[in-house]
């Protein structure tokens, strides 16, 4: 038993998930057995839970498709059809961050970094130079963290610098631990990221809100964030289940940014 992605990849191999699910596919340039799957935006039909699973994992496929990392399944704002169901009794309320999803995760005895999109995190930032990598490691170094011990662990962070703005502007550069999930074994199970990893590693962990009662509820305060300084909120249940509610004014600016971008 495992992942459904994996199930059907042992089954009926890389080809056949990938035509199936409309999956983009990217290789490790160092490690080419280290093959990462990514949804794609326009193509891909959500609704399976396979193809949700496919959101920047990486699998060796010289070791029957084992994980080597694995962030989150894709999840969906607040009003979307395939938007969880939240237990808001046991929800918890976390700041959404407005960077570059980075997760750090251990291969071939050295801890290594991925973005969604890339393995080896060698997509090139805003400034068309310094690959994420590069961007990751830079502002990990300056702000004085250190590397955790626990390898069966990958740990997932926001990149935050002015080289890889989207909307919000970050005055100075910030790496902030957001997720934490266990690989060695199926079910790859996830854990909270607590202020412990800040007394650690000097890591700056995620910002927790004060527990509200129902979607209404969040959604009457989201709608005051001014968003070109917050992007919204994660809310997310005791079984892990997420929920993206989104500030309206970082909607907006997000879509402006997007359609009407000189980069277009």
């Amino acid at each position: 038993m495992d992942l459904e992605l994996i199930n059907e990849l042992r089954e009926y191999g890389l080809q056949y998930i990938v035509d199936k699910y409309s999956l983009i596919v990217k290789y490790h340039n160092t490690w080419p057995n280290l093959v990462l799957l990514k949804y794609s935006q326009v193509e891909t039909n959500l609704k399976y839970k396979a193809a949700r699973q496919a959101r920047g994992i990486i699998l060796d496929t010289e070791n029957d498709w084992r994980v080597v990392a694995y962030p989150y399944d894709k999840f969906f704002n607040h009003g979307e059809p395939l938007a969880a169901d939240i237990d808001w009794s046991t929800a918890a309320i976390y700041e959404k961050l407005d960077g570059t999803l980075c997760t750090l995760y251990w291969y071939n005895n050295q801890w290594n970094v991925a973005t969604p999109g890339s393995p080896d995190a060698s997509g090139v930032c805003n400034n068309g130079k310094t690959t994420f990598a590069d961007l990751f490691w830079k502002t990990f170094y300056e702000l004085d963290y250190k590397l955790p011990e626990d390898t069966k662990l990958c740990y997932m962070f926001e990149l935050m610098t002015s080289d890889n703005e989207i909307v919000v502007k970050h005055s100075r550069p910030r790496l902030v631990l957001h997720g934490i999930r266990d690989i060695s074994h199926y079910p790859y199970l996830e854990q909270s990221p607590t202020l412990d990893y800040r007394l650690k590693y000097n890591w700056e962990v995620v910002r927790k809100f004060d527990k509200t009662s129902s979607l209404e509820e969040l959604l009457t305060v989201v709608k005051n964030i001014d968003g070109t300084t917050q992007e919204g909120f994660v809310v997310r249940d005791a079984s892990f289940n997420r929920l993206k509610v989104k500030a309206p004014t970082y909607v907006e600016l997000h879509y402006f940014a997007n359609n009407f971008s000189d980069k277009r």
